[in-house]
């Protein structure tokens, strides 16, 4: 196994993923950029890039406890709201600009009613998720996107472009197909990373929110790619318009 492959592509994915306000978040904050949280990935972080904010994925690195939280909560919720929940009450979190949810689970509900009274922030939004996949649905769906949109570009005094989304998809679509490279690479013989490395890797995918810059999600696993030996050449995705404001 080339070392060099644990020691430049995947350093990268390790030291974004180590903790929240990450060096790249810092740096897009002190430039004057907007971050975004969103919790699940039905939530459209394209739409956050399009309008030139920086998608954060939550979660919650370094949270050692939940006493802060969990008066919020009853036995019955799982970890992850509350110890998100208890880093927001303790300020972990106050690089957000905004933050949006989704109804995927009644945790994830209940954090938002909690965060919304609790937390100080300038945005708080809520997407609803459709249950069935039928045209009524989809046209639902297609709406509720079409009313954060306006949200977003009220709220943030931006104009949300069809070609900036365009572009937006396009990178997340490149970032995805890379992931799935790496996944291949888990199938050879000697595989050149294994399961520990790729969960750090998918964790800074999953993470791009948390990670920094937008393009460096897919920099990155295109250079762990090309160091794994197996790649397809380089496309034309060069980035984001999502510079700060």
């Amino acid at each position: 196994m080339d070392s060099s492959l644990e020691g430049r592509a995947f350093e990268t994915f390790s030291e974004v993923a180590a903790t929240l306000a990450n060096p790249p978040l810092k740096r897009w904050k002190e430039r004057g950029g907007k971050v975004m949280g969103f919790f699940c990935s039905m939530l459209p972080e394209e739409l956050f890039m399009a309008a030139g904010l920086l998608p954060f994925r939550m979660r919650a690195t370094g949270s050692t406890g939940t006493d802060l939280a969990d008066s919020y909560f009853t036995n019955l919720n799982c970890s992850f709201p509350k110890h998100c929940l208890n880093l927001a009450l303790d300020g972990a979190f106050e690089f957000l600009d905004g933050l949006v949810y989704a109804n995927s689970c009644d945790h994830i509900r209940r954090l938002h009613d909690n965060w919304k009274r609790k937390v100080p922030i300038d945005f708080i939004d809520f997407l609803s998720l459709p249950h069935q996949t039928g045209p009524d649905q989809i046209a639902w769906y297609t709406q509720e996107f079409r009313n954060l949109r306006g949200r977003l570009e009220q709220h943030f005094d931006v104009e949300i472009k069809d070609e900036n989304l365009r572009e937006a998809i396009k990178l997340g679509n490149e970032t995805r197909k890379l992931q799935r490279s790496l996944y291949e690479l888990r199938k050879q013989d000697s595989p050149p990373h294994h399961g520990r490395r790729s969960a750090r890797r998918h964790g800074r995918r999953d993470r791009d929110a948390q990670a920094g810059v937008q393009r460096t999600p897919a920099r990155a696993a295109r250079s762990a790619c090309d160091e794994g030996g197996k790649l397809d050449p380089p496309g034309t995705v060069d980035g984001h318009r999502g510079h700060p404001r």
